[in-house]
């Protein structure tokens, strides 16, 4: 078994290097995107604060 936190995934592995019940990779895209995004909003979040305090 093959355990990852982010993006969430269990996988089963074998011997022979294969991979099985893997996300599938959109689904990895989707995930780094909204990472992405969120990180990209949060900054322009606190930009606006920033300028809005002066």
């Amino acid at each position: 078994m093959r355990r990852q936190s982010f993006p969430p995934e269990v996988a089963c592995a074998s011997a022979d290097g294969t991979l099985s019940g893997t996300n599938a990779g959109w689904l990895v895209a989707l995930f780094f995107a909204s990472l992405v995004v969120s990180v990209l909003l949060m900054s322009m979040l606190v930009a606006l604060a920033a300028v809005r305090r002066k």
